[in-house]
């Protein structure tokens, strides 16, 4: 996974929220993760970034998703939407669901489009 997909400042403060909101120190919430309390501290501080194994045990240990743990919840508002969608489309027949594929392949270039004249 690439770096620029990642926010380590949000993965940071997910974990940091995990751990407070437990009302655990970080030598506990460390040893859980099987990490140094000063690798912790780095990693609470920005200086170091979390490492997979770590945040999969943090994952099991909490029953969180991994998921959430590194994105967010970036995922499931976009999953919320697709549902949406499909909600809108299911009584359509298959013209109806044709030409609104259209609207929303124009009106995608027409957002786009006037995005970067913007930017």
């Amino acid at each position: 996974m690439k770096d620029d997909i990642l926010n380590h400042n949000e993965i940071r403060q997910r974990v940091k929220e995990t751990r407070t909101s437990r009302k655990m120190t970080q030598e506990d919430f460390a040893e859980i993760g099987q990490i140094s309390s000063r690798m912790m501290s780095s990693i609470e501080t920005g200086k170091k970034k979390a490492g997979y194994d770590f945040l999969c045990k943090i994952a099991e240990k909490f029953y969180l998703s991994l998921d959430f743990l590194v994105f967010g919840d970036r995922f499931d508002n976009l999953i919320k939407k697709y549902s949406e969608l499909l909600h809108l489309i299911a009584d359509c027949n298959v013209a109806e669901i044709r030409m609104l594929c259209d609207l929303v392949a124009l009106w995608k270039s027409h957002l786009r489009t006037n995005h970067h004249e913007r930017n």
